[in-house]
């Protein structure tokens, strides 16, 4: 999780998040054609990636409103993956999609 001492937005507009200490950059990228169903659910959740790249890495993790991560996975070659936090709290999470240089982040609710 970004700590807001190190890290700040450049500019709303293009989401660019400047690292503090560094003075590096890294584009966050909201939106993309990741679908995540259902949503809310029971804490089962299917991801579809809507990928033409055959080998792509990518990184996803899942974040409590505190920051706390309550699941990571690496996949290689998945264009669907299921995701279970069904023994999580209710409550809302985000999803963080780490690939090809990119940071994608999804709310998700469990009921």
């Amino acid at each position: 999780m970004l700590q807001s001492e190190e890290w700040e937005t450049d500019n709303k507009e293009n989401k660019n998040i400047v690292n503090n200490k560094t003075g590096s950059t890294t584009n966050f990228v909201f939106n993309e054609n990741i679908t995540i169903y259902p949503n809310p659910s029971d804490g089962i959740y299917t991801v579809n990636l809507n990928t033409q790249n055959s080998n792509l890495k990518t990184k996803i993790t899942i974040t409590d409103l505190t920051g706390e991560i309550v699941y990571s996975e690496n996949y290689i070659d998945n264009n669907e993956i299921t995701i279970n936090i069904s023994t999580e709290k209710s409550g809302i999470y985000f999803l963080k999609f780490i690939s090809d240089n990119k940071i994608i982040i999804k709310k998700i609710i469990k009921l």
